[in-house]
């Protein structure tokens, strides 16, 4: 596997896991204080500071599952040569 090849695969990793951990965070977030405004009736607020801590730790999450698929995928190219 050459350098260049690898440092793209590695950042396209990294890249769509974190993304994919932001939406799945923000649509979890939207879809559970709308849970809790239609059948609990509490009012729906998105409170910006608890919005900045569940981005953090989607970026977190997505990094290491990113680096996690990587180095499966290295693993298995290793094996192979």
């Amino acid at each position: 596997m050459s350098h260049k090849r690898w440092f793209i695969l590695f950042t396209y990793l990294i890249a769509a896991s974190v993304m994919g951990m932001i939406i799945l965070a923000l649509a979890a977030f939207i879809f559970s204080r709308l849970f809790l405004l239609i059948f609990h009736g509490i009012p729906l607020a998105l409170p910006f500071s608890d919005l900045i801590r569940y981005l953090k730790a989607a970026s977190l999450a997505g990094t290491v599952i990113g680096c996690g698929c990587w180095y499966i995928y290295y693993r298995h190219y290793r094996k192979q040569k």
